[in-house]
């Protein structure tokens, strides 16, 4: 084995035990509780922040939506940014574990196809066994602003 594809593969094998020490402490109990929370304060802060805009109550109302407003704005980039980070995991773990899967200089290795058959991907779990790829940002907003509709429509 060459030195840098030797180090590719270990550093896979450590990011592999990290993220399993990941799932352990933090995916049972503060990413559902974080996630659940950024879904409510969302979807509070974007109704609160329309209903109070419409209303007739003068400047304290004004500078409460734009309160709320700037919130539900911090909310909707914290959504895209952390957990198109997380989702950001998956993609690129995928990546190289297809980059080790297809390297010819090692397809006779029977130690580095070994390796490669016990390597899954890295993924960052939520709620037990849902874990966050690609489209999870996009579908919490699609949630976030579901659920402000559903409320909207409920007034």
């Amino acid at each position: 084995m060459t030195k840098n594809a030797e180090k590719k593969a270990l550093m896979f094998r450590q990011f592999q035990l990290l993220s399993m020490q990941h799932r352990s402490i933090y995916s049972k109990l503060f990413f559902p509780i974080y996630t659940v929370c950024i879904i409510i304060i969302g979807v509070i802060c974007t109704y609160n922040s329309i209903i109070t805009l419409y209303s007739d109550a003068g400047s304290v109302q004004l500078g409460l939506s734009l309160l709320y407003l700037w919130v539900a704005f911090h909310i909707f980039s914290i959504i895209i940014f952390v957990y198109g980070i997380l989702a950001d995991v998956y993609k690129v773990s995928n990546g190289v574990l297809e980059e080790l899967k297809t390297n010819v200089k090692f397809a006779k290795s029977r130690w580095f196809k070994r390796f490669v058959r016990t390597c899954p991907i890295i993924r960052i779990y939520i709620f037990g066994t849902n874990f966050i790829d690609e489209l999870t940002p996009l579908n919490l907003e699609n949630f976030v602003v579901d659920q402000t509709v559903s409320l909207l429509l409920l007034n």
